[in-house]
């Protein structure tokens, strides 16, 4: 436990604003307060058994009983308080890792995004974190508070009976030892359970995504009966943390059971005794039943915290993954002249996709790309954009490596358009300007990108997910059109991007954007299998296929 206790502040701290930590202390004084206010009632029981009831003098009932009450409604109104404030931290912790995990998102290098699949990577980014929510409250609140309710009654119990008090500790070796094997079982249980859910979340993801496939096909059968096994491991593990929970809550409850048998027994011989009278007994077995409804949530807080504790590992590994490079003292490019693959050679872990590579790609002129399927085309783009580095060789912008260059900077004179496109569920307008300041004008004029002046409310038209409102044909013209919209843009890299369109609209396009770069302000390299457009293009480059299976 202490160790997650490490963990968890080390984990709040640097997400708890300064602001707040004024608000943070007002918390601790709210708790403090709420825990004094618990134990004056004790008192005023004795006082009523032992100088009310047993002497008879019942005048005194109704100013004793204004008084218990006065402080009932003080203790519950600052436990309102502390509950509210506690709550708030809690959430803005919450909120604050969600930030961190989006942002790391965004930055994370596109290796960890292509050796992942889309449903683990969310469990990874979201699952967990659902798991701290709450810890916050659970810690600074309702563990503190139980440790100063078992502070204070043991020193109150201390000053009215001693003898009973250490009698009531006899078992806290044995609820310790209970807390210390909750610590070494839990956690590796929780991870295995975390990791079953993982990977039943990737399973959703590729049947939400290929569901139509699935529809068409008997493979259905298949990815049920990977369900129905992913289901059950997640059942079995969840059950194994149910059967070690349940074990150690039954434990708790015996260990905790002979404390207050023994205060009992003994306690009753000292009132037969004339050493303690009826209501000193009473108070005392009230305060110290205030430490047996702590010790057992000890346990229960101990099984969360671990639970907590796998995911904030969890959390933690995702927020140490390497970033993209991004030197925002580097240098800036006024201007890209010359985009040049100097002896360039790529490899994924089963061999090399090309060698050796030597391109110039320059200001000013038109390039296609051709190449056999899985000849590293698509690869070139993305070693261009910055999104992976070369093997070996050198990607040199301006004669210059690449990496001394600030990637934001670059990047915003760079427009990529995908093979397969992707549209955010946003509207047409959104998708096809990107945010991008300098895209004012109208296009929807153009032949084939007149389809949204059919649509209900036009450019303001929402596509749905990844554009699942409109037609495979219409999704792939709003992502060619982001060339009319970004006509700012000096490295254009176009990806198969007429596949699914038309041989009138194919020639349409590929005049734009020769009339985009009439002004010889731009580098525009275009990847196709097709032979009919290469007279738009000032030079086609070949590239050779490199059987990478056999190369390993």
């Amino acid at each position: 436990m202490f160790e997650f206790l490490r963990d968890f502040y080390n984990f709040t701290k640097p997400r708890i604003d300064k602001k707040d930590k004024t608000f943070f202390f007002l918390c601790f004084v709210f708790l403090f307060a709420s825990v004094v206010m618990e134990y004056p009632a004790y008192y005023i029981q004795k006082f009523i058994v032992d100088e009310i009831l047993i002497s008879k003098s019942f005048n005194l009932l109704i100013p004793v009983t204004l008084l218990s009450l006065f402080f009932s409604l003080l203790f519950n109104l600052l436990y309102y308080f502390q509950d509210y404030l506690y709550a708030l931290m809690d959430e803005k912790v919450v909120m604050h890792a969600k930030e961190e995990l989006y942002n790391k998102l965004l930055k994370v290098k596109i290796s960890f995004i292509k050796n992942n699949e889309t449903g683990y990577i969310l469990s990874r980014f979201n699952d967990d974190i659902e798991k701290v929510s709450g810890i916050f409250s659970l810690v600074y609140k309702d563990l503190t508070r139980d440790i100063l309710v078992i502070i204070v009654t043991i020193f109150i119990i201390f000053y009215i009976n001693w003898k009973l008090t250490l009698i009531s500790l006899v078992m806290l070796p044995f609820f310790i030892l209970n807390l210390k094997a909750t610590t070494k079982i839990l956690p590796e249980k929780n991870k295995n359970y975390f990791e079953r859910r993982a990977d039943y979340q990737k399973l959703l993801s590729e049947t939400i995504l290929g569901n139509t496939l699935l529809k068409l096909s008997t493979y259905f059968e298949v990815k049920l009966k990977v369900a129905k096994n992913r289901i059950f491991e997640i059942f079995k593990a969840k059950l194994v943390i149910f059967t070690w929970s349940c074990f150690f809550s039954g434990l708790d409850g015996v260990i905790n059971w002979f404390g207050p048998g023994l205060v009992m027994l003994v306690g009753g011989f000292e009132v037969a005794a004339g050493r303690m009278t009826t209501g000193e007994l009473l108070m005392f077995i009230g305060i110290t039943s205030k430490i047996v409804g702590p010790t057992r949530r000890l346990l229960r807080y101990n099984m969360r915290f671990q639970t907590a504790a796998v995911a904030i590992t969890r959390m933690n590994e995702m927020l140490e993954l390497e970033e993209e490079d991004y030197k925002q003292d580097a240098k800036k490019i006024e201007k890209i002249d010359k985009v040049e693959l100097n002896n360039v050679s790529f490899s994924y872990k089963d061999g090399y996709v090309f060698e050796n590579l030597n391109y110039t790609f320059r200001r000013g002129k038109n390039y296609l790309l051709k190449g056999e399927n899985g000849s590293g085309k698509s690869t070139i783009f993305f070693l261009i954009a910055g999104l992976l580095k070369p093997s070996q060789g050198k990607i040199l912008v301006n004669d210059t490596n690449l990496d001394q260059f600030d990637l934001r900077n670059y990047r915003k004179k760079l427009l990529y358009i995908e093979q397969e496109p992707f549209l955010f569920n946003d509207t047409v307008k959104a998708n096809l300007v990107l945010n991008n300041n300098n895209s004012d004008a109208n296009h929807y004029n153009v032949s084939f990108l007149n389809f949204i002046n059919e649509l209900e409310n036009k450019e303001n038209y929402v596509v749905g997910e990844n554009g699942g409102l409109l037609s495979g044909g219409q999704k792939r013209r709003v992502a060619v059109g982001r060339i009319l919209y970004h006509d700012n843009a000096e490295l254009i890299l176009l990806d198969e991007i007429t596949s699914n369109i038309s041989e009138n609209f194919r020639r349409e396009v590929y005049e734009k954007i020769i009339k985009l770069n009439q002004n010889k302000d731009k580098i525009v390299i275009c990847i196709s299998h097709d032979t009919n457009i290469e007279p738009f293009f000032d030079e086609t480059l070949s590239i050779p296929f490199n059987d990478y299976s056999k190369t390993n």
